[in-house]
């Protein structure tokens, strides 16, 4: 028996925002997505000795998460960077060839992290939960055919205080994360299996510094260079401009080897991401 062999996703991915009528939608590209729908059978076991009933009485309810990542592309961060900051609910569609769509709706940004390396690609990584799912035919085979350019390292940086400049000028990489600390709601009374809505948490931001030959500070001890003082700092990526007020933890000097010496150097925002 001949087998036919489907075709996987076209790595295209709409977002659509707003209420009917007026719908605002934007397709980028992406790499992998991994969106599952988790749910499990409620399952009753008797208790009689010597007896082993099992009987599956329903399906539980049902779970709709996972990520999207991909590298970053012009005119991309800002979008990325809204929707996790203000939190907005979307709809996403994943296209597949032959017309043939994923639609997840009730979306919501939990994570999003940019992550900047010297010589190469930005990438993010986008943790997204929903509330309802369906199967779409739009008969658009070919939805997105506009050329794109990435954006690399050389688009990224960031600005220090003058005497924070020894990181500036020894960076090797750097990520910056939004986290939403998004929480599923389910309810009484209602049809669907899937989560009724989900509430936000406190949104936190913060990222980490690689840094070469940085050996300051010694464990676990803060030094004047890296004081535990509030110090800001703007954020380049893309067509993205942030200035956030951060404190820094304390250096972490990697394993000693005899590769080169490299430090991580982690931030918290402390101010109104406004």
């Amino acid at each position: 028996m001949a087998i036919t062999l489907r075709k996987g996703f076209k790595g295209i991915m709409e977002f659509r925002t707003g209420t009917s009528p007026v719908i605002s939608t934007k397709l980028m590209r992406f790499m992998s997505a991994d969106l599952p729908i988790s749910q499990e059978a409620l399952i009753y076991t008797g208790s009689k000795p010597g007896v082993d009933i099992r009987q599956i009485f329903r399906s539980g309810t049902a779970d709709i998460n996972g990520t999207i990542a991909s590298v970053l592309t012009n005119e991309n961060a800002r979008y990325l960077y809204d929707l996790a900051k203000d939190r907005e609910e979307f709809e996403l569609r994943l296209v597949y060839y032959q017309g043939q769509t994923k639609s997840y709706t009730g979306c919501k940004v939990n994570t999003l992290t940019f992550e900047c390396t010297a010589g190469e690609v930005v990438r993010f990584n986008m943790a997204i939960q929903a509330t309802g799912f369906e199967n779409l035919s739009t008969g658009d085979d070919d939805p997105f055919t506009v050329g794109e350019k990435l954006v690399t390292w050389d688009k990224c940086r960031v600005d220090f205080p003058s005497g924070l400049s020894v990181i500036e000028t020894s960076m090797s990489s750097f990520n910056y994360t939004i986290d939403n600390g998004l929480r599923t709601i389910k309810t009484h009374n209602s049809d669907s299996l899937f989560p009724a809505d989900q509430n936000v948490g406190i949104q936190k931001v913060n990222g980490a510094f690689n840094v070469y030959n940085f050996q300051e500070p010694p464990e676990g001890t803060p030094t004047a260079s890296l004081k535990l003082g509030v110090e800001s700092l703007e954020f380049y990526i893309g067509d993205l401009i942030v200035r956030h007020d951060v404190v820094f933890h304390p250096a972490e000097r990697h394993p000693l080897s005899p590769e080169v010496i490299v430090s991580t150097i982690r931030w918290d925002r402390v101010d109104d991401l406004g």
